[in-house]
């Protein structure tokens, strides 16, 4: 977990300055997570562990191995509105 921390750190770097700016502090969000494409989908056990890393919490809608039609909603994302998009960058 240390590690993936660590990660997410590294990838959002000083963070986002448009966020930082509107985003009040302890503001709550959900985010949904769309199929871009038609496709398989992987990588949802990862992505799960670095949301659970950031204090966020996700629910897949459609797990790894499992077709998906462009526009489905794959997962949804809760949690410090500020957090959430770091998360889903670096997921």
């Amino acid at each position: 977990m240390r590690s993936l921390r660590m990660f997410i750190q590294e990838d959002a770097g000083r963070g986002d300055v448009t966020s930082d700016a509107i985003i009040p502090k302890g503001m709550k969000a959900t985010a949904i997570i769309l199929a871009k494409d038609n496709g398989t989908i992987a990588g949802m056990e990862e992505a799960g562990k670095i949301c659970k890393a950031a204090g966020i919490k996700m629910s897949v809608k459609i797990p790894d191995g499992k077709k998906v039609r462009k526009g489905n909603v794959v997962a949804t994302l809760r949690g410090n509105a500020k957090k959430i998009l770091p998360a889903k960058e670096s997921s």
